[in-house]
């Protein structure tokens, strides 16, 4: 039974996917700041850099975006390494872009003029002539079926893929998809002679639609959302694209939190942080740097002196099946570097490759395994598209100057807003006192007007004293003349409010 979680907080949008009750898959995006990527824009380049093989774009964000020499196309042709990027794009040239990943710390988004617009079940490749079905496709008389269809696809001047979704669509239905991205692509077009640069010429999807994009592959039998608005948009989107998923449209109600409900808060802390446990004691270690992903695989008690490569084997699976389900939920990306168990059984050791790159298969980023390397170490790399858990619910933690991290205000605020929801529900007190962290209160400060209209929703004046913990903890819910009362008597004779 495959269940879609979607959580609308104040502060993030987070959608879980569960399989027989476990996390099989997990995104979110913070309400305040919505990816671009999948966005169109006609841009500007700004500067070519020869010794970079890359190019410069000002596509109208804060930081101007950067395109490899791979990304970009001159007359239909995709740039090769053996070319000269000075030969492709000249400063001064105004180029339609997609953004591929969005702007991380000190770097701006990435983009190319490769463009690809998204339907449902059809992927159109505007200016290119590839033509293709998804790898995910096997069975042979529906690639068959599928490939018949395609020589006789109404698209010129674009390549054409077909996803996991067209998989057993009628010809009707995969045309009218094809119809609209080819609609969406002429109004595209028109954008390189009209409007100036920089502009948004296409939005793309937000969050919801391309999860459920995605998801239409999928037989979902439940789709459960803590958010009327958000229960609405979706009931509408099921009834025009897969009316039969209303029937297993719920909009919760309860009053423990969503995610707490469905097991998934428990779940997700339990494959969020450095140390991740796997059946049996065996364990990872997760380290995340901005250049790379470490992670090492160990045994605990689980290897014995007898048959060591057989035992080493069955943890080695193990942590590749627990790999494969972590780098998508924490959406890790870049080089991707796993220091499994060691096996002397160089069969065993392909076989443990193989098994990877087939767990892999169903990942929404590309993965590309490159093997191992001479330390016996297996090399990976994953598309990197937005944000990482750590970077959207993480910040630097100051104690350890960036080493290590801790939650965000955000994050925090967002937390002690649902337990106030929570809370709610079991007292009368018109107020409570909490004692919180210094990145709590900047973040309250920051944003006095969003956090008092917040606590007002939940209906509690906030009283508080800073701590130098890193989570907040509830002291007392009373009425205001008694925590001030018991602020005073505990030290603090003038709390904090709002």
């Amino acid at each position: 039974m495959r269940q879609l979680i979607i959580d609308k907080s104040t502060y993030f949008t987070r959608a879980a996917i569960l399989e027989e009750g476990n996390l099989a898959d997990f995104r979110m995006e913070k309400n305040t700041k919505t990816s671009n990527v999948g966005k169109i824009f006609k841009g500007r380049i700004t500067d070519v850099i020869p010794g970079m093989d890359a190019a410069f774009v000002n596509i109208g964000l804060d930081k101007n975006a950067y395109m490899s020499k791979l990304d970009m196309l001159k007359n239909g042709k995709r740039g090769q390494r053996e070319d000269r990027v000075s030969d492709l794009i000249k400063t001064g040239d105004e180029v339609l872009v997609e953004v591929i990943k969005d702007a991380s710390g000190t770097k701006g988004a990435k983009v190319s003029m490769r463009l690809s617009l998204t339907g449902k079940y059809v992927v159109v490749l505007p200016g290119e002539s590839h033509v293709g079905i998804s790898r995910q496709i096997q069975d042979e008389n529906e690639h068959e079926r599928l490939e018949s269809w395609l020589k006789t696809a109404p698209v010129e001047g674009a390549g054409l893929i077909l996803r996991t979704s067209a998989r057993g669509q009628s010809e009707s239905l995969l045309e009218a998809d094809l119809n609209e991205q080819i609609v969406r692509m002429k109004h595209i077009e028109r954008s390189r002679v009209l409007g100036n640069a920089p502009l948004c010429v296409d939005e793309g999807e937000s969050f919801i639609t391309a999860l459920f994009q995605d998801e239409l592959k999928n037989d979902l039998s439940r789709i459960i959302v803590n958010d009327k608005d958000t229960y609405d948009r979706i009931r509408a989107f099921c009834a025009e694209n897969r009316p039969q998923a209303i029937e297993g449209l719920d909009c919760y109600k309860g009053q423990v939190p969503i995610f707490e409900a469905y097991g998934v808060r428990q779940m997700l802390d339990g494959l969020s942080g450095r140390q991740v446990m796997l059946d049996g004691g065996a364990y990872l270690i997760v380290d995340e740097t901005e250049a790379m992903t470490v992670i090492d695989v160990n045994s605990g008690q689980q290897i014995g002196s007898r048959n060591l490569n057989t035992t080493a084997y069955a943890v080695n699976v193990k942590a590749a099946e627990k790999i494969a389900c972590l780098i998508k939920i924490r959406e890790l990306s870049g080089i991707i570097l796993v220091d499994f168990i060691d096996m002397t059984d160089v069969k065993l050791k392909e076989k443990l490759v193989r098994r990877v790159a087939n767990l892999v298969l169903g990942d929404r980023n590309r993965v590309t395994i490159h093997g191992l390397t001479k330390l016996g170490i297996l090399e990976m790399t994953r598309r990197k598209s937005v944000e990482s858990y750590q970077e959207l619910t993480g910040t630097a933690c100051p104690a350890c100057k960036g080493t290590g991290h801790a939650k965000s205000g955000m994050h925090l605020m967002d937390d002690l807003l649902r337990e106030l929801a929570y809370f709610r529900h079991h007292t009368d007190a018109p107020s409570v006192y909490y004692e919180i962290p210094d990145v709590l209160h900047d973040f309250m400060k920051e944003n006095g007007e969003d956090v008092s209209a917040a606590l007002v929703n939940v209906g509690f004046k906030l009283y508080y004293r800073l701590c130098e913990k890193a989570d907040f903890k509830r002291l007392r819910a009373d009425s205001k003349e008694k925590i001030i009362d018991f602020a005073k008597k505990t030290g603090n004779p003038s709390p904090n409010h709002i």
